[in-house]
């Protein structure tokens, strides 16, 4: 575009959401930023002496520090393992709680099954939730780069315009603004897809945690605020794409089409029809044929 050529108000907002949703979800993905939030909890003792952050592939310990998903499932699933293998110590401990008539967590977590309820838990939670970070990371980031790349057929449009028109069958989707309509939905149903997946697959396995045993719960953070606003900003830049590449006004064109019929009536719009009957009097062969020939 020349710079005579004033930009389309439109294509000004669109421009510029795009470029602020590409932000917010470039900050999703980065592993630093929380996306949920937990005060310190004087109950949990030493446990708990930090505020904990949950993040996109990782939460803090007490010493705030993070670690993994896939690690702290790998940790609880050889605590499940370990309380769920038999051994002489845990019966012997066992037979002994018994006969004392004391149980629960005085003689460990191997020996109440309470305590190795919260365990198996937390590790098939932490399973899904290594999972869900991984796959909403990669949805996230192809959103991202969608967005990217609608940014780009959109610098591409007028060029892509000067060139031989096509076929009057080809679909919207065809078309140069159509391209940039059809990059910018994926991007934006990607990227929401991805944000809505870890924001609450999160929240289920942090209430399913405080069935079994009491823990903390954690409020969102600016993670999930900062990708919801992405999402936010692009949903408006597909309604603007979908006004660009014209989808609204062809389908009530269409539908004009097909209300007329696609033919003109006999004779043109307002013109005499030629089918009409002639003068004459009335003959055997019909009214307006006249009579037979002489």
């Amino acid at each position: 575009m020349s710079k005579a050529e004033k930009v389309p108000k439109k294509d000004r907002v669109f421009w510029w959401l795009s470029i602020i949703a590409a932000v917010c979800y470039f900050a999703c993905i980065v592993p630093v930023v929380p996306w949920r939030f937990a005060k310190v909890d004087t109950n949990m003792g030493n446990r708990f002496v930090m505020d904990r952050q949950y993040r996109l592939f990782s939460a803090t310990d007490q010493f705030g520090k993070g670690i993994g998903w896939m690690t702290l499932k790998t940790k609880f699933k050889r605590k499940t393992d370990e309380f769920g293998r038999p051994s002489p110590l845990t019966a012997l401990i066992g037979t002994a709680s018994a006969m004392l008539g004391v149980g629960g967590a005085a003689m460990g977590c191997s020996t109440w099954q309470q305590c190795k309820d919260h365990v198996r838990s937390r590790y098939m939670g932490y399973n899904t939730v290594a999972i869900t970070g991984i796959a909403s990371a990669v949805m996230i980031l192809i959103g991202l780069m969608c967005t990217i790349g609608a940014l780009v057929l959109m610098g591409f449009e007028e060029g892509a315009s000067k060139k031989k028109k096509k076929k009057k069958d080809d679909e919207d989707c065809c078309t140069p603004k159509g391209r940039t309509m059809t990059c910018c939905v994926v991007g934006w149903f990607l990227a929401m897809s991805g944000v809505n997946a870890f924001v609450f697959v999160l929240d289920m396995t942090l209430k399913n945690f405080k069935e079994t045993a009491y823990y903390p719960y954690a409020m969102s953070y600016p993670g999930a605020f900062i990708g919801w606003a992405g999402c936010f900003c692009q949903f408006i830049s597909v309604i603007i794409a979908m006004w660009r590449a014209e989808v609204f006004g062809k389908k009530k064109e269409e539908e004009k089409d097909d209300m007329m019929g696609g033919y003109p009536p006999p004779g043109g719009y307002g013109g005499p029809n030629p089918y009409a009957p002639g003068p004459g009097p009335p003959g055997q062969y019909g009214p307006g044929y006249g009579g037979p020939p002489q």
